[in-house]
C-alpha cells in the first residue's frame, strides 16, 4: 500500500508537472500567435499605405496625361482653325470671280451661261473642300486624344494590376507560412 500510494502521489506530481508545462506551453503558443496576427497586421497596414501611394501615383500621372491631352487637342483645334483661314484665302479670288459675275461685269450671254452652269458647281465645291478639311482636321484631332488616352489608361492598368498581384502573391505565401507553423506547433503540442 505504502508504494502504491508512493507511486500514486508521484504520478499526481507528474500530471500536475505537466499541467504545469502544458499551461506554459499554451501560454507561449498563444503570445507566439499574437505576434504572429500583429505582425501580419503591420504587414497589412504596409502594404494598404503603399497600395494607396500607388493610387495616388496613378492619378496624378493620369491628371498629367489629361492635361498634355489637352493641350495638344487645343494645339490641334488651333491648327485646325488655321487650316480653315488658310482653305478661306484660296477660294477668295473664285469668290471675287462669282461676285463679279453677279455685278454683270462679263458680256450677258457668256455671264448668264457661267451663272447658269458653273456658279453652282463652284459653290458647291467650294462648300466640300471646306467641309472636308473641317472633318479631317475634327478626326485626326479626336483620334490622336483617344489614342493617348487609352494608352495611358491602359499602362496605368497595367502597373496596378502587376504591383497588386505580387503584393497579394507574397501575402498568400505569407498566410501559407503561418498556417503550415500553426500547423506544426498543433502536432508539436499533441504529441
Amino acid at each position: 500500500r505504502a508504494a502504491s500510494s508512493a507511486v500514486a502521489a508521484l504520478m499526481q506530481h507528474e500530471v500536475h508537472d505537466l499541467a504545469e508545462m502544458e499551461g506554459r506551453l499554451l501560454s507561449g503558443l498563444s503570445s507566439l500567435v499574437e505576434d504572429l496576427a500583429a505582425e501580419e497586421r503591420r504587414r497589412r497596414a504596409s502594404w494598404e499605405e503603399k497600395a494607396e501611394r500607388v493610387a495616388r501615383e496613378l492619378r496624378a500621372g493620369v491628371e498629367a496625361d489629361m492635361a498634355r491631352s489637352a493641350c495638344e487637342a487645343r494645339s490641334l483645334l488651333s491648327e485646325a482653325k488655321r487650316e480653315a483661314s488658310e482653305a478661306r484665302k484660296s477660294v477668295l479670288p473664285l469668290q471675287d470671280w462669282l461676285s463679279a459675275l453677279q455685278r454683270k461685269e462679263l458680256p450677258t450671254a457668256l455671264a448668264e451661261a457661267i451663272h447658269r452652269d458653273v456658279q453652282p458647281e463652284i459653290q458647291g465645291m467650294l462648300r466640300r473642300e471646306v467641309e472636308q478639311a473641317m472633318q479631317r482636321l475634327d478626326m485626326q484631332a479626336s483620334d490622336r486624344l483617344l489614342k493617348a488616352c487609352a494608352e495611358q489608361v491602359a499602362q496605368a492598368l497595367a502597373q496596378e494590376r502587376q504591383e497588386f498581384g505580387a503584393s497579394r502573391r507574397a501575402l498568400e505565401a505569407r498566410m501559407s507560412e503561418m498556417e503550415t507553423d500553426v500547423t506544426k506547433h498543433k502536432k508539436d503540442l499533441r504529441s
